[in-house]
């Protein structure tokens, strides 16, 4: 194969990249600051990122900062679970799951909660 895809799970946006962009030492391109206690999950889609972390929120990043600075900006800082972060994904909307075994659905454009996935006994972590 000539490519990579990054992230298998969304069938919607499989992020495909050609294999010689992984063939590269590693090296710290940026960082974000913003979470008080750690980041636990990360996810990109096109130009946003977005983090979830122990301090209980989802913070979207637009990885263009409109200043022009490497560091990505943050757009939207996202409020209601009460336990750290286990997933956060960006399709259509973006869909988190905390410790407290609740998924909750987001607008990514609003930022607003559209919905819950409620009835789990443990966390969800994926």
């Amino acid at each position: 194969p000539d490519e990579v895809i990054r992230n298998p799970t969304n069938p919607i946006d499989p992020l495909k990249e050609p294999l010689d962009s992984w063939a590269r030492e590693p090296m710290r391109v940026t960082s974000v600051d913003g979470h008080a206690d750690g980041i636990t999950h990360i996810n990109f889609r096109g130009d946003s990122l977005i983090t979830g972390g122990r301090d209980r929120l989802i913070r979207i990043w637009s990885v263009e900062a409109k200043d022009g600075s490497p560091f990505p900006e943050c757009r939207r800082v996202l409020e209601g679970h009460t336990s750290n972060l286990r997933c956060a994904e960006m399709q259509r909307g973006i869909m988190t799951s905390g410790g407290e075994a609740t998924g909750r659905i987001w607008n990514f454009e609003t930022g607003k909660q559209t919905g819950t996935f409620d009835g789990h006994d443990h966390y969800i972590s994926g």
